[in-house]
Formats: C-alpha cells, structure tokens, sequence
C-alpha cells in the first residue's frame, strides 16, 4: 500500500512538472494571428488587382517575355479597408500558381514587394499567404493571371 502511494505520488509530481510548459499554458496569451480578409495589389499608388474573402472579378495583366511592373503587398481588413502588411519578421509572404509554366513571381529585396514575369502566353492563377510557422495566417483565394 505504501509503495504503490509513493508511486502514484511520483507519477502525479513527474506529469505535474512536465505538463506544465509555459507554451503549453493556457492562461498565457496565444500568438497573434495576421487578420486580413483580402489582397490589395498595385503600382505606384494604382490598383493591379484585388480580392476580398476569396471573391475577385480581376485579372493581373502579365507582358510575356518581361517583367511586370513593381508591385506593392497589401491587405483588407474586414471592413475593405487597405492595411499594411504585418512587420512580424516571422510572418512572410508567400504564394502558390496554378501553372508555372505560365508565369513566376520574383519578390524585391522587402518582402511585400513583388514583380510577376510573364513565362509563356495564356492563363492561370494565382494565391497568396502569410505563412507562419510552418502554417498559414492567411490565404487570398485565387486571382486571374493572364500573361499576354
């Protein structure tokens, strides 16, 4: 009887102390997530394209065999209004084409700044995010490409 109390006594002080992790805390706060619920592209202040909680009736124009102009990164808060992108140094933009073939995506030096190079003429798609940890913050929803 005693020895089975020092056991269990044991065990309950083992799992007590190594349970309680501070990332595994529940009463500490949990990271903050991006919340965006759109894409705003654009070149000097004028818009390439949109999309807003996956729905977007635009197209971003590609010349072949060239680059795009610079585009700027932002982002729609829930009431469409233009956000900066987050300055998280952990949170990075990324994004996903349909068709490589078509078209590529070269980012500038600053992270949410980007030029499109049209690769062969025709059409595809393409989607961005904000990874974080190995997992996505947020994801735009597919935006026409055509490469012309």
């Amino acid at each position: 009887m005693k020895t089975s109390l020092i056991i269990t006594f044991t065990i309950v002080t083992l799992l007590f102390f190594n349970g309680c992790k501070s990332e595994d805390n529940v009463l500490a706060p949990k990271e903050e997530h991006f919340k965006a619920e759109g894409v705003y592209l654009s070149t000097s202040g004028i818009p390439v394209a949109s999309i807003f909680r996956g729905e977007s009736s635009d197209t971003i124009k590609v010349p072949y065999g060239a680059l795009s102009d610079h585009i700027d990164v932002k982002f729609f808060d829930s009431n469409r209004n233009i956000i900066n992108p987050p300055s998280d140094p952990n949170k990075h933009l990324a994004w996903s084409i349909a068709d490589t073939n078509i078209t590529e995506i070269l980012r500038h030096d600053e992270e949410y700044e980007i030029h499109f190079r049209g690769k062969q003429r025709g059409l595809t798609t393409v989607e961005f995010f904000i990874s974080h940890d190995g997992h996505n913050d947020f994801r735009s929803g597919n935006i026409k490409v055509s490469v012309e």
